[in-house]
């Protein structure tokens, strides 16, 4: 009787535990190595606005964010393990719920080693390979053993069980191989540890899918390309299973792991083809929103991109006006429609306060940030980018004009130009330019319109006379005017929109955005990359603090390859020597200062001619807020947005043989490393120097007393604009080719 009411209850808590099983939860195994554990850094877009619908179980257990092994969450990265990036499950899921019913929910349950042979998920082989590794070369793989107790199928299994307590095993993912390149018996190993998945699950083999992804492709750089010639035959030893394609997939430069976009990618494809099975036809959505990091600041933007993009494709940029933002120009523009018939992807910029550094370079070096990325992740043609803008945007596209037209294949500016008026460098090529303007524009005057374009005509050598065409495309309010015939062919145009105000035009029967690519898919560049990165180049190598008076130095860190420097208007930056010594940043040079407490100095941060670099007014010393808080920055002594900060500003500076300099802020107690807050508790090891030529550009120093004796009028300051030399004062100039520095008084 005993043993008979010891079975029913099994039989109920049987019963009871199916009854918690939802039909709707679909349950997706995942394995593999680094590519699945997840190799790239989450960027903003892949921090939030993850479904609720989109589940992991915790596969261990995680301190921050803090979760439970055994437990279900949201699926924000990491999914896999503390210190794990973002991974091939992460956009499955997303797109997964995207495009299922409401009702339905997926999860996720990941266990993926990085570095690991496929021997690591067989039973029969883990032991041997685990006591096979090198304690000292290979200590952190058999740290990831242990977090899965020497044993990652029985973890994957163990969490498998728990997730069939609630929901139903629609599929297993598998990447994997770089560790096995070219094996050819990696397909009979993945098919024991699939079947024995089926068996020890209770699974039907010809409802549980396999999906196997492939490694980064040869053609773009991937080390273990030739492994997927062997991925492509387990579809030939499993039935039910499906290769998923990384084609066009980028990689991050060490030739097998994804970046971001890659994982993107890759994930979406994955859950396309688990969609396909269900007979749901998926397109994969394209990320709408982006960012890029310039002088240590995170800088953001919209994107639209067409479904089957393709290869080398161009792009078009597109900036707001003043005080709108990206989404506004987006909306106002409607290029989808003409960017998917035509191929192209278009970006939107946000401007910082919502406006445009119309002057220097600030802006510039984020347009030229957000074309490298837009060809490392979509393949587009260099030399097929435009830039367009409205507004202040428009004025912003003038001034690039001068800056980066050996990057830029053609201009089209919308109700702005230059308010002093335009110009064009002597050194600049002909300029393709489509300007479109309202004749009542009360903010940005039609008047004006024609003698900015006067320059540009004549810098050109287009003919004076233009083609006109009133009636444009049979809209009564559009008159089109060309002046053909200039240099390389190149044409300027005028869409002259009588009775418009300070708007784009979408409601004259001419869409701006149309007309824009119309003109511009025209032109063409050949872009020059530069052969090689700029590298430091150190003049004198500083060992004491003695030897610091009275200098100007530069403060690196030779084993990161980085420069701290002035970023902004406020922030500390810290990146590689070309950004943080680009023509773009006028403070990236320090000064030793004595403070008030005995044995600690200020950094008080200058320019390249010897004057101090003032943030609004007030002298600019490296400061740090306590390490609990956001960010490092260049601020006045005394004063932090309007806090007292004690002793940020302060620093113990000591050097250490062989090493390098360290420096120890007094306010917080620890250590600067980066561009963060002082907040470490070990040091890292600064090279404080000053630089050769090489490094900057500069070529040649004058005092500024000697501007009497310069009589040759070919001066320019760093965005073209031309300069009586008795006009120069302290700073960077272009004179026949070369950087030169005017300083402050005599040499």
């Amino acid at each position: 009787m005993k043993r008979l009411s010891t079975i029913l209850m099994g039989l109920i808590m049987s019963c009871c535990a199916m009854a918690d099983v939802d039909p709707n939860f679909y349950i997706y195994l995942c394995f593999g190595q680094s590519n699945m554990e997840g190799n790239a850094t989450p960027e903003e877009q892949d921090k939030t606005g993850v479904d609720s619908r989109f589940q992991m179980l915790a596969c261990v257990d995680f301190s921050s964010p803090s979760r439970t092994m055994g437990q279900w969450y949201t699926a924000t990265p990491p999914i896999v393990r503390p210190g794990t990036g973002l991974g091939m499950a992460d956009y499955f899921g997303r797109t997964m719920v995207a495009n299922l019913p409401n009702n339905v929910r997926v999860g996720v349950v990941d266990v993926a080693i990085g570095g690991t042979k496929i021997e690591g998920f067989m039973q029969e082989e883990v032991a041997g390979y685990i006591a096979s590794m090198n304690p000292t070369s290979e200590g952190w793989l058999i740290d990831y053993f242990k977090a899965y107790g020497n044993d990652p199928y029985k973890r994957l299994v163990d969490m498998a069980k728990i997730a069939q307590q609630k929901g139903v095993v629609k599929g297993i993912l598998l990447h994997q191989g770089e560790s096995n390149n070219m094996q050819q018996d990696w397909p009979q190993k993945v098919k024991k540890i699939y079947d024995r998945l089926i068996d020890d699950l209770g699974l039907d083999a010809s409802e549980v899918p396999l999906f196997v992804g492939e490694t980064v492709q040869s053609g773009l750089g991937g080390s273990c390309g030739g492994h997927n010639s062997v991925i492509a035959n387990v579809p030939s030893v499993i039935p039910n299973s499906y290769v998923i394609s990384s084609a066009e997939c980028p990689q991050k430069g060490d030739g097998l792991h994804f970046t971001a976009q890659g994982y993107r990618m890759m994930g979406a494809r994955y859950a396309q083809q688990a969609l396909k099975l269900m007979g749901i036809e998926a397109e994969i959505p394209q990320p709408t929103r982006g960012s890029v990091k310039v002088g240590g600041a995170e800088r953001a933007y919209l994107q639209y991109v067409p479904q089957q993009l393709g290869h080398k494709r161009p792009l078009l940029i597109s900036c707001h006006g003043m005080n709108q933002d990206a989404a506004y120009q987006k909306n106002m523009l409607k290029i989808e429609t003409v960017a998917d018939t035509a191929k192209f992807v278009t970006v939107f910029p946000e401007g910082e306060g919502k406006s445009w550094d119309i002057s220097g370079k600030k802006d510039i070096n984020f347009i030229l940030k957000i074309i490298d990325q837009m060809v490392e992740q979509y393949d587009i043609d260099p030399g097929r980018v435009y830039l367009s803008g409205f507004s202040m945007g428009g004025m912003f596209t003038y001034h690039a004009m001068n800056i980066i037209p050996h990057r830029i294949a053609a201009f089209a500016p919308i109700s702005g130009y230059p308010m002093g008026g335009a110009t064009a460098s002597a050194s600049v090529r002909a300029i393709p330019i489509i300007h479109t303007h309202g004749t009542t524009d009360d903010v940005v005057t039609f008047s004006n319109v024609q003698k900015n374009l006067n320059v540009w005509i004549s810098h050109n050598h287009c003919n004076t006379t233009p083609t006109v065409t009133e009636h444009y495309r049979g809209a009564p309010n559009i008159t089109r005017r060309v002046w053909s015939g200039g240099d390389d062919g190149v044409e300027v145009v005028l869409m002259e929109l009588a009775n418009k105000g300070h708007w784009i035009s979408n409601d004259y029967g001419v869409l701006t955005g149309d007309e824009i690519w119309k003109f511009c898919k025209n032109y063409s560049i050949d872009v020059v990359w530069p052969e090689e990165t700029p590298t430091l180049t150190i003049d004198q190598r500083f060992t004491s603090i003695s030897q610091l008076t009275g200098k100007l130095f530069a403060i690196v860190n030779e084993a990161d390859g980085k420069a701290l420097f002035g970023s902004g208007a406020q922030n500390l930056g810290y990146e590689d020597y070309e950004t943080a010594f680009s023509d773009g940043n006028s403070g990236y040079l320090f000064r030793l200062e004595n403070s008030t407490l005995s044995g600690k100095y200020l950094l008080r941060l200058m320019t390249p001619d010897q004057t101090p670099y003032n943030i609004w007014g007030s002298p600019g010393y490296l400061n740090s807020q306590p390490a609990t808080d956001w960010c490092s920055f260049i601020l006045g002594l005394n004063n932090q947005n309007g806090q007292d900060i004690k002793n940020g500003a302060v620093w113990e500076i000591e050097y250490v043989s062989d090493k390098g300099f360290t420096l120890k802020n007094v306010g917080t107690g620890k250590y600067l490393k980066d561009a963060s807050p002082a907040k470490y508790d070990t040091p890292a090891y600064f090279t404080f120097c000053t630089l050769k030529d090489e490094t900057t550009g500069v070529e040649e120093v004058k005092g500024i007393k000697e501007k009497r004796e310069i009589t040759d009028p070919r001066w320019y300051t760093m965005d073209g604009r031309c300069v009586n030399p008795q006009d120069l004062r302290p700073g960077l100039y272009i004179h026949h080719g070369k950087k030169i520095v005017i300083r402050a008084g005599g040499m």
